[in-house]
């Protein structure tokens, strides 16, 4: 076994049964949404650099960070 009890096992389930992933799918949906924007607007260079950055920095916020600093 990996070393894994039943309860950390089905914790991302419950969490998605229980409706705790709603902030999770809400982004998704924003960003499904800016990309759809983003492909009916590829001839409008303005646009595509505006979507573009918008896109770029929701994926910075949503990336986790990882540091090698030891505090």
């Amino acid at each position: 076994m990996l070393g894994l009890d039943e309860e950390t096992i089905f914790d991302p389930f419950d969490d998605l049964l229980m409706g705790r992933c709603h902030d999770i799918v809400t982004v998704s949906n924003i960003v499904a949404c800016l990309n759809q924007k983003l492909v009916e607007s590829l001839e409008d260079e303005r646009k595509v650099e505006i979507l573009t950055e918008v896109l770029n920095d929701i994926k910075l916020l949503t990336v986790p960070v990882t540091s090698e600093l030891e505090h």
